[in-house]
């Protein structure tokens, strides 16, 4: 794996290595049995930053470039987040839990979104300034996965799930999208 993040595959990498180390999904693991990451990007994460400038000291908030990451406070999510802030990104994440208990130094964290819904994604990101222009990607990375014997689910089980690997996707895709279109990436 590479020490950037310059392509999808280098995503799928942290990925793996996250999943691998988290070990096979069982009752009352936090790693998920089923994984899925959605990204989107303008070509390449690292173009924009090749753009702006080699100096990283001389960066300020109102000038990097921004990601939005879903799901940003734990595992890969939260992996990503500090790949990305290490790199120089701002990274905005947007995550169901409590952005309080985080320890992503530096990483705007927006907690208490259900990201299943368009108004709560939208409110999060106008609450840290998120619009056009510096926008460059979005790393849907929220999601989770009931692990229980199919007899037993019950269809809130299903909702959520759907929820937060289906719907969520779609919302913060749809906000975000025409943002990044805007911006001309």
């Amino acid at each position: 794996m590479s020490s950037r993040i310059d392509s999808i595959n280098d995503v799928r990498g942290i990925a793996g290595a996250w999943r691998k180390g988290c070990g096979r999904g069982s009752a009352g693991d936090t790693a998920p049995a089923y994984f899925s990451l959605r990204v989107l990007t303008s070509p390449l994460l690292s173009d924009s930053l090749s753009a702006m400038t080699e100096d990283k000291d001389v960066w300020s908030r109102s000038h990097r470039p921004i990601v939005v990451v879903t799901g940003a406070v734990g595992g890969i999510g939260r992996h990503i987040t500090r790949q990305l802030a290490g790199e120089g990104y701002e990274v905005v994440g947007l995550d169901r839990g409590d952005a309080a208990k985080t320890d992503l130094e530096g990483v705007a964290v927006v907690g208490g979104v259900d990201c299943a819904r368009e108004d709560e994604v939208r409110a999060a990101l106008d609450s840290e300034g998120v619009s056009t222009g510096r926008l460059v990607g979005l790393v849907n990375g929220a999601g989770l996965f009931t692990i229980s014997d199919f007899v037993s689910s019950v269809p809130a089980d299903w909702t959520r799930d759907i929820d937060a690997n289906l719907l969520s996707t779609v919302a913060v895709t749809h906000v975000v999208l025409p943002m990044m279109i805007a911006s001309g990436r």
